[in-house]
């Protein structure tokens, strides 16, 4: 009974939520806990520590989690959860603690800057 959403975050999803107000780390926390969580099968008995995370934008690899910090919650297309086998047979063995894909929006599709001005405070 488990659904492919499960495994994706959004647009849509994080527009209509509280999480369009921040980074894409707080969105995913707030909407999709379960995918910073590390999958039981990533702690087995010959390894010495878990695997971390993959980060991926595209087929870009990014340093860590924390890189999702300095991408805006607005500018994501969608997050896709991997776990450790898919994101094995997909990106190889340095991927073996799963990963997420991300997804921008493509700058050209972004309304103009002058916009957010707007919300920073309207003078009359």
């Amino acid at each position: 009974m488990s659904s492919p959403e499960r495994n994706l975050l959004t647009r849509e999803e994080i527009l209509s939520s509280n999480a369009r107000q921040g980074d894409l780390y707080q969105a995913i926390q707030s909407l999709r806990p379960q995918f910073f969580m590390t999958p039981p099968s990533v702690h087995s008995r010959g390894s010495t520590a878990s695997s971390p995370l993959a980060v991926y934008i595209g087929k870009l690899r990014q340093a860590g989690v924390e890189s999702l910090r300095s991408i805006a919650a607005t500018s994501v297309v969608a997050v896709r959860y991997l776990d450790p086998t898919a994101s094995q047979n997909e990106f190889g063995p340095i991927a073996s603690g799963g990963a997420l894909v991300v997804t921008l929006v493509d700058p050209s599709k972004l309304p103009p800057p002058d916009t957010a001005s707007s919300r920073l405070g309207r003078r009359r």
